[in-house]
This record gives C-alpha cells, sequence and structure tokens, in this order.
C-alpha cells in the first residue's frame, strides 16, 4: 500500500498511474486511507446530527430528508460522495460477485464517510445502524439515477388457468402426493415461490420414479429454463416439450411432457365412516400445532440473537476501525512533538494525554464487546441444540399426519373440509359417546349429501423453499481431497463451499471461500447426537442438516474470523 501511495503522491496526474498491478485490497485501503485523512470527512462532521435524526424518522420521510441534506452538501462533498456510490455501484454491478456485495462495501467504509465530531466520537459505535441505513439509501438513490430501471412483468397469465396440467398455488407436498406412482412423463405446473416478484412457475416431472423440479423463468414476457427465454408463454412451452425431448434442456431428462395431471372437478362423495382417525388425526394436528409454535419461538429467538451478534461485531470493527484512528493521531502528535517549538509542547503534551485516555476508553469497551458477543454466542448455541431437539418431533408429527389425511381420503373424506376444521380448532370437544364433535358432524352431513371433494392445497405443512443445497450432488462428492477442493473453489465467491470425506472414518471436510476470497478447510466429525465441528454443536443427524442450518446461520459462532454462511454449492450446475 505504500508503493501505490508513493506512486500517486508523486505522479503529477493521478489517473495516469496503473492500479493493474495492484490487488483490489490495497486499492480499497488506499480509498480509506484518504478518505480518514481528509480535514473533515466525506460528509462534513456539521451535518452528522442532522443526518442521524433523520435516519431515525419513519422511511418515507427519512428517504427525502436524507436526500435533501446530501444536496445540501458543500460542492465538492457532494460530488465526491455521488461519484463515490457511482463507482461503488460499478464494483458490485460485476456478475461474479455475489448479490449484495455493496452491503459490505457499505460497512466496511459507512464509520469512515459519515462521524461525528472528535469530541463525540464515541457515537459512532451507537449510531452505526444509523449510518448503515443512510449510506444504503444515498446508495440506491445514486443507483437509480445512473440506470435505467424498467419494471419488470409480473403478473400472471389468466389464461393458465383454463389449461388442464395447471395446479395454481399447490404445495409442494400436494404435488408429491399427486405424482407418487405415476409413469415416466406426467407432469403439472404451479406457480413457483418467486411468481409475486419475477412471474415464474414450476413443472414438476416425474422421471425415473422421482420429482424433477424445474423452474420456468419468466423475464421481458419470455418464458424458459434457461437463458435465451425463447417461449412467448407457458403453454408454448409445454406444447413444444409434448413433442420434443427435455434433453434439450438437461441430458437426464431425456422423456417428453406425455401424461399431464388434470386438476380435479368437485364430485359428490361416498359416506365412509372413520371416526377414530379423524379424532386422532386431530390430536396429531394440534400437538403438531404446540411444536411448531414451539419451534417458531425458538426460531424467532434464534434470528434476534444472530441479529445482535451480527451488529456486536460490526461495533467491534468500528471499535478497530476508531482504535486504528486514535493510534494514528498519537504518532503524528509524538512526530510534532519532535518538530515543535518549546512553547507548543505543553499544548502538545495536553492533547497527547486526552488521546491516551481515549483511546483507553475505546479499548476497555472494545472488550467489554467481545465479552458480549462470546455470551450471546453461547445463548445461541443453547437455542440451537433446542431448536434441533425439536425439528424430529415435527417431522414426525407432519409424517403421521400427513399418513392419516391419506386414509381418510383413500375413503371418501372431503380434504379441504378437514383441513379447513383442523385450522379452526384450539381443543376437540369430545360427546357423550366418545367421538370428536367434527366426527358426529362428518357423519351427519354425508348422510344429508351435502359432503363434497374439491381441489386445494395442502395446509397441515408448510412448503418448503426449494433450495439448491437439498440436492447433495451440488456440495458433496467422493475422492475429492484438500487439493483438488482448493483448485475448485480458487476464484469463486464469498460462501462457495463443498463438503469433501477425509481418511478417517465418519468424519468430513468443509471447504469454504471466506470474505478475503481464501479457502478455509473446517472439519466435520460425528458425536453421540450427530454431525458438526465441535461439542456441544454435534447435534446435526444428516450432513444434510448440518448444511441446511450453515445456509441460514454464520460459521462465526465457531470462528469470529470466519463470518460467512455456506451460500453457494460448489457443484451446483452453471445456467448455459
Amino acid at each position: 500500500m505504500v508503493e501505490l501511495k508513493n506512486a500517486l503522491e508523486k505522479a503529477g496526474d493521478v489517473m495516469s498511474v496503473s492500479l493493474s498491478d495492484y490487488k483490489p485490497q490495497v486499492i480499497g485501503g488506499i480509498i480509506k486511507k484518504y478518505l480518514r485523512e481528509l480535514e473533515n470527512s466525506l460528509i462534513p462532521t456539521e451535518y452528522y446530527d442532522r443526518f442521524i435524526a433523520a435516519a431515525k424518522e419513519d422511511a418515507d420521510a427519512s428517504n427525502k430528508t436524507i436526500i435533501s441534506l446530501v444536496n445540501e452538501l458543500p460542492g465538492d462533498h457532494n460530488s465526491m460522495l455521488r461519484y463515490l456510490m457511482t463507482h461503488f455501484f460499478t464494483i458490485t454491478s460485476d456478475k461474479n460477485l455475489k448479490a449484495g456485495s455493496h452491503s459490505r462495501l457499505l460497512q466496511v467504509f459507512c464509520h469512515i464517510i459519515l462521524r461525528p465530531s472528535w469530541e463525540n466520537i464515541m457515537n459512532l459505535t451507537y449510531n452505526i445502524q444509523y449510518h448503515l441505513k443512510i449510506l444504503d439509501y444515498v446508495f440506491t438513490h445514486a443507483v437509480n439515477e445512473n440506470k435505467d430501471s424498467s419494471a419488470r412483468p409480473v403478473s400472471a397469465d389468466e389464461s393458465l388457468e383454463k389449461c388442464k396440467w395447471f395446479w395454481g398455488d399447490i404445495s409442494k407436498e400436494e404435488v408429491h402426493d399427486q405424482l407418487n406412482g405415476t409413469p415416466d412423463g406426467t407432469f403439472l405446473v404451479r406457480r413457483a415461490t418467486t411468481h409475486a416478484t419475477k412471474g415464474d412457475y414450476t413443472l414438476t416431472l416425474r422421471k425415473g420414479s422421482k420429482n424433477r423440479l424445474i423452474k420456468i423463468y419468466h423475464k421481458n414476457g419470455r418464458y424458459g429454463f434457461s437463458e435465451p427465454y425463447e417461449f412467448a408463454s407457458v403453454q408454448k412451452l409445454v406444447e413444444h416439450f409434448t413433442y420434443h425431448s427435455l434433453a434439450e434442456y438437461n441430458a437426464e431428462l431425456n422423456c417428453t411432457l406425455d401424461y399431464p395431471v388434470v386438476t380435479p372437478s368437485e364430485s359428490d362423495m361416498h359416506v365412509v365412516d372413520d371416526c377414530k382417525t379423524l379424532d386422532e388425526l386431530l390430536a396429531t394436528h394440534l400437538e403438531y400445532q404446540d411444536k411448531t409454535l414451539s419451534l417458531e419461538t425458538l426460531v424467532a429467538k434464534h434470528l434476534k440473537i444472530s441479529s445482535d451478534i451480527q451488529m456486536l461485531y460490526q461495533a467491534h470493527e468500528s471499535f478497530k476501525e476508531l482504535v486504528k484512528v486514535f493510534e494514528e493521531q498519537l504518532t503524528l502528535h509524538r512526530n510534532n512533538s519532535k518538530k515543535a517549538q518549546a512553547h507548543e509542547q505543553s499544548k502538545l503534551q495536553q492533547n497527547s494525554i486526552v488521546l491516551e485516555t481515549r483511546l483507553k476508553d475505546i479499548t476497555r469497551s472494545q472488550n467489554h464487546l467481545e465479552v458480549s458477543i462470546k455470551q450471546k454466542t453461547s445463548d445461541n448455541r443453547q437455542v440451537v441444540a433446542q431448536m434441533n431437539d425439536v425439528k424430529p418431533e415435527i417431522k414426525a408429527l407432519s409424517k403421521k399426519a400427513d399418513s392419516l389425511r391419506s386414509i381418510l381420503v383413500s375413503r371418501g373424506h372431503d380434504r379441504k373440509h378437514i383441513d379447513d376444521y383442523l385450522e379452526s380448532r384450539q381443543k376437540p370437544d369430545i360427546d357423550y359417546d366418545g367421538q370428536s364433535e367434527y366426527s358426529s358432524s362428518i357423519n351427519n352431513a354425508y348422510v344429508q349429501g351435502s359432503f363434497t371433494s374439491s381441489s386445494y392445497p395442502m395446509s397441515i405443512v408448510e412448503p418448503t423453499k426449494l433450495i439448491p443445497h437439498k440436492d447433495q450432488s451440488n456440495w458433496y462428492r467422493e475422492g475429492v481431497n484438500r487439493t483438488l477442493a482448493r483448485e475448485f473453489l480458487r476464484g469463486k465467491p464469498e460462501g462457495t463451499f463443498l463438503i469433501r470425506p477425509r481418511d478417517e472414518e465418519g468424519s468430513y471436510a468443509l471447504s469454504i471461500v471466506d470474505a478475503k476470497g481464501q479457502d478455509v478447510h473446517c472439519i466435520i466429525s460425528r458425536g453421540p447426537d450427530g454431525y458438526g465441528f465441535a461439542d456441544p454443536f454435534k447435534i446435526h443427524e444428516h450432513l444434510m442438516d448440518l448444511v441446511l442450518h450453515y445456509r441460514e446461520t454464520s460459521l462465526a459462532e465457531h470462528n469470529p474470523s470466519l463470518n460467512c454462511r455456506l451460500l453457494y454449492p460448489a457443484y451446483l450446475p452453471q445456467e448455459s
């Protein structure tokens, strides 16, 4: 960094200095050093309180006030701030970078671009969330000024409702029920979880006695499995692959769309008396609700603690930056003291004492923060352990409820009526003959001929979002050693990962790209209760459970320097 700094200082025109020989970290360090050494911060300190006050307002008022304040900034500060935000946008627009990279950039610069006066410098650590909010909106505003944002069409094609193979908002569990046991080439189409924002659909195809889920993407009025999107409608896509093999898209899918699963029409059902099964399903459902509520409470607690830990780490980074600033100031004072006149020595000595006192205060606060991080991390571990205890119970109850429901449906019961009843009940009302109120009402309704069937999405089991992590082949392969893993991960974005076997039986290794772009390797071993990195975290029944957990939770709970998640499976097939 010293070499680049000297080159820039010596150059008559800084634009003549080639940056191609320097790493991005060095260039970023130079920018940070330049901004820190400005006589006043990029957003002048006299505006600090007004910006923080604006950030505390409600969203609409806050955004308007922030942009108004930006427009008030002195000319050089205003133009430099806008230029820097536009430059950040250019950097983070690189398709090789992961989504949200701009947030990381803003986190690095938020306490340099905007800071209080030195007398109130401690306020920086307390207002870090407002710094991020301010810069995020300034960044977004700069982006909107520098690119043409065209609205993405998201409305569903109403004519799809007329297609016999279109099932609307059916859940993944219901799809499984419909396709189970059907021949290869059986298919149906439903709205994808991204339909509301992007207009996407999901084609589920039966192939090799398995359900294959294929995303139908929507962009600029066109549809397809991968770019370029060639079809004017979902109907055209289905029609095409009725006569052409899907091997055009995926060599493993060498079949056509032969057998559509037709949406059923309403029809009267024959009376079937199965009161005991209904009561058992009701009891199972109520227990499932209790366990699910317990898990939701734990998840909310886990997310809250994780968020707190993230903010504590952010504050910790701020303290580190403050320590650098004060250490630089102290070094500057010492150098100046050697050159100062005798009558200046006293004032410089007083300033040095003030700086040293503040540095000690900051260091003390930093130590307290580290203790808080350790305590929060310990609390989070306990919550995670409790979550993993209740998950198998919920899974077992869900499976039992599905089985009971299937029995009832196979005997003629209307699933929608059953689900509506289950969702409306808190406790079963048992009458004098031991039957639940619903059991009796079912019998009466059937006798009167008023009980009918209809198609509907299941409600007992919440749909699971489709994620590539659930396909183990996307992140695990035999025969991969540390050397091959390092080679494969080279140049990949932060959060790219794979899991590989180790020579020791029952032991594996996680290889992941960290925030610095370096590959990090962690041992995964199995304990009495499951897989994990270390006790007491060996609680995951399968490697899949571990991967899904750390897809949502930072690895920092094990290693504070590894603050990233399992985001991108390394073997995930790339779209053409």
